[in-house]
Parts: C-alpha cells; structure tokens; sequence
C-alpha cells in the first residue's frame, strides 16, 4: 500500500482526478476507536461499489512516524483505494484546519461532478443510501 503524504491542496487534487465516480472521502486515525471501528464499512463500499462508479479515499490524520502501524492497518483490512496520510505531523489544529475538518471520525461524499453533497462526523448510518443516489445520477 503507498501512503501518500498530503495537504488539504493534494486531497482536492485527488479528488479532482475522479472526476466523472462519485468520491467518498474517509478521515480517521489509527488513535481513533470510532474510526478504526467503522474503517472495515468504508473497506465494504468501496469493493461493493467500485465497479458502479465510487472512488473511495482515506486519509489518515496519524503522525509520520506512525505511516508503518497506519499501511500494516490498511492492508489487514483490504484497503484498495487512495491511501493519503497528513505531512502535517501534528494532531489537532493545524491539520484540522487545512482539511477542513471539526472532528474525527468523518466522512464525505462528492458526486460525479466533484461537487461535495453530504458530510458526516461519527459513523454514517445512512451512507449507502446517498451513494446509490449519487451513482444513480449522470455525470
């Protein structure tokens, strides 16, 4: 698995590169319990879904010196999609900031045009109802 170290600039790049899929975009952290709890549903729609049009990234907020424990977790649990990991080195303010984010865990869901249309913090019950829904839309 390669971990690609990111900024907030970077992630909106990738996520432009799937332009035409819906992106579900996963943040967490291995120091996060929610998050490693609900990664294995973010692993399931993404191999569920993939064929149909979803592009899934993760990114992962744990510390550089972290990036072995984070690839040994992603590869135990059948992650096959972008893996990014925050050049930040930091946990809190700074990266939170530059991604936009309040809180972990969370989730985000662009549809086909890269527009961002739904985001969770916590586990999302709903989300494969609004991933149909956006798949179900024409590019």
């Amino acid at each position: 698995i390669e971990l690609v170290q990111a900024d907030g600039k970077h992630l909106e790049k990738t996520i432009a590169d799937h332009k035409g899929k819906v992106v579900l975009v996963d943040y967490w952290a291995t120091w996060c319990l929610p998050c490693v709890e609900s990664f294995p549903h973010t692993v399931e729609l993404s191999n569920k879904y993939r064929d149909q049009g979803l592009a899934t990234i993760a990114v992962s907020f744990d510390l550089l010196e972290d990036q072995r424990k984070v690839t040994e977790f992603l590869s135990q649990h059948g992650a096959r999609f972008d893996t990014l990991i925050s050049k930040h080195d930091a946990i809190g303010q700074k990266p939170a900031e530059d991604f936009g984010i309040e809180a972990l865990p969370q989730c985000r869901l662009y549809d086909r045009q890269g527009k961002l249309r739904k985001k969770w913090e916590g586990t999302p019950d709903d989300i494969e109802q609004e991933i149909e829904m956006l798949l179900a839309e024409q590019a």
